[in-house]
């Protein structure tokens, strides 16, 4: 199966039109993501719908670029989006969770709880009412809220208008209960940009990028949940069984292969909540071509007014075999993978302290990831608003 990127939580007029409309967020994705869907707050004034499905419909081309229906239903008792594998379900707008889950059943969609880590009964997830077992194959583990895996881990929940923050209502605690899910992470972000950079993404294996292939993959759990970069899962099994899969209790063998695209630091197999085994930088086994290399170059360092960056990226002697976007907002922004390099047009605006923009990763840059097959001798050359700058890898090796 192959890997498909994408984000499944992008809040546009649910907020006025601050940061844009929903067909302009869908644009957005689809220059930069493989799937995407919506999730505008059902309760909201201007909660629209139709409009919200009719861009979904009009969006979708099977084999480029996969959108799904969905919307976000959130009471006092905890947040939830739905999505469906087509249009013609009815939106749902009242605030009995019990009653919407049974429409998401009638539909054949699916519902995956968001920012579960806040005060249980207060936003924070209520494992013995509302867990799903059959129509949540999924947690979102991660978005511009912080991680809701444990209590005390990275990147905490820390939007206090929310809240505070306890461990019942967090993943760990939810397996430890039994309940099986797998993660996704996604932006939730208020400003109409899917998949900004450092708010989060989700990767899937699935067959085809079709709706079909992808909504499979969500429900089988073929999934994982990133916070900045696209690390590729590329390989992950259990006893031989895939990702996402049931396997019986005993003795098990995990087995993984992983690309990321930094020097990977730590792997963490956690059982029952605690970190059985890590493995760290010298006993991992980590065995990357001796041809292979990752470059990232990227704009908009201390520009705090809005500022676009347009160019191209080039590499001479060696050849570009990924390239993972690393954007966010404003819009727009555009990018071309061609033969002879990238060619791209980026805005950024600097780093903006509040829940709209982006957070924890990034600080307001746009640029590009890129592993290039090549040598020491492999020259990187940027062109970027007049500007000319060549680096050969081994000089950027030696700092």
């Amino acid at each position: 199966m192959k890997t498909y990127w994408g984000e499944l939580h992008t809040h546009t007029f649910c907020c006025g039109g601050r940061w844009g409309t929903i067909e302009e967020a869908a644009a957005i994705a689809r220059q930069h993501l493989d799937f995407w869907a919506p999730a505008e707050h059902h309760n909201h004034e201007i909660f629209d719908w139709e409009r919200s499905c009719r861009v979904t419909a009009g969006m979708n081309e099977p084999g480029r670029f996969v959108t799904l229906p969905g919307h976000e239903v959130g009471t006092i008792d905890g947040d939830f989006n739905v999505y469906y594998p087509t249009e013609g379900a009815p939106a749902y707008r009242d605030a009995d969770l019990l009653a919407f889950f049974e429409i998401v059943r009638r539909h054949g969609g699916i519902v995956i709880p968001h920012h579960t880590g806040y005060k249980v009964g207060c936003r924070g997830m209520q494992w013995e009412r509302f867990f799903a077992q059959d129509i949540t194959p999924l947690l979102e583990i991660f978005s511009m809220h912080g991680s809701s895996e444990r209590d005390d881990g990275p990147y905490p929940l820390d939007l206090a208008f929310m809240g505070p923050r306890e461990s019942g209502g967090c993943a760990v605690t939810g397996l430890q209960k039994g309940h099986r899910f797998g993660f996704i992470a996604s932006c939730d972000g208020h400003n109409g940009y899917p998949g900004a950079y450092g708010m989060g993404l989700a990767g899937v294996k699935a067959d085809e990028l079709t709706r079909a292939g992808i909504f499979s993959a969500l429900q089988a759990r073929r999934t994982w949940a990133v916070t900045g970069d696209r690390i590729d899962v590329v390989d992950f099994q259990v006893n031989g069984s895939p990702l996402g899969a049931d396997v019986n209790a005993g003795p098990v063998e995990v087995s993984f292969d992983i690309e990321g695209l930094d020097t990977l630091d730590t792997v963490d197999v956690i059982k029952n909540g605690r970190i059985a085994h890590r493995f760290g930088t010298y006993d991992a086994e980590q065995s990357p071509s001796p041809n292979s290399y990752v470059a990232r170059v990227c704009c908009g360092w201390g520009k705090h007014e809005q500022t676009t960056w347009q160019g191209r990226i080039q590499i001479e002697g060696g050849a570009l075999r990924r390239v993972s976007p690393i954007l966010g907002p404003p819009a727009p922004t555009s990018f071309t993978i061609k033969d002879d390099g990238i060619y791209f047009s980026l805005n950024t605006a600097g780093y903006c302290a509040d829940w709209w923009s982006n957070r924890y990763h990034c600080g307001g840059e746009a640029g590009f990831a890129m592993v290039i097959d090549g040598d020491a001798a492999t020259r990187l050359r940027v062109d970027i608003n007049g500007l000319q700058l060549e680096r050969r890898l081994g000089e950027l090796l030696d700092r």
